[in-house]
């Protein structure tokens, strides 16, 4: 093992002495004959946190959402005659929306809210429901 490393070493610093492997523009330039290769070394990723509630929740239960100083009340039930879940949402100003399944839609321009049945049984019915937002919050199953 050593000796394929020690090779790889050699070859790699014959092939930096001859021109092929240069650093420059912040990386190492691999030049082949005609084709030139740039593989760069200070390779910065801006990454946004993400704070996401995910579960699933029996009919008939609410969710309370606290959220940068705001209440959320999400409402989970099953409409039989439709065959669908229901997510009845009360925003801070006391208006209520009704949403069926499947939801995919932005409450008050910052909380993600996504809904849809997971199992509907004779006795009880589940739907899943993931919350994702920039900023932290906090959920509670009534």
């Amino acid at each position: 093992m050593k000796k394929i490393l020690s090779l790889l070493l050699l070859v790699g610093l014959v092939a930096a002495s001859l021109g092929c492997i240069s650093w420059g523009n912040g990386g190492v330039i691999i030049t082949f004959g005609n084709e030139t290769y740039t593989i760069p070394l200070n390779t910065t990723t801006n990454t946004t946190s993400r704070f996401v509630w995910e579960k699933e929740v029996e009919a008939g239960k609410t969710l309370v959402i606290y959220i940068d100083n705001e209440t959320i009340k999400i409402k989970v039930d099953y409409e039989v005659r439709e065959n669908k879940f229901a997510f009845f949402v009360t925003l801070p100003d006391n208006t209520t929306e009704l949403y069926y399944e499947p939801v995919n839609t932005t409450l008050l321009g910052k909380l993600n809210f996504y809904g849809e049945g997971s199992f509907v049984g004779t006795t009880y019915y589940l739907a899943k429901i993931r919350l994702e937002a920039n900023e932290s919050f906090e959920v509670k199953v009534t």
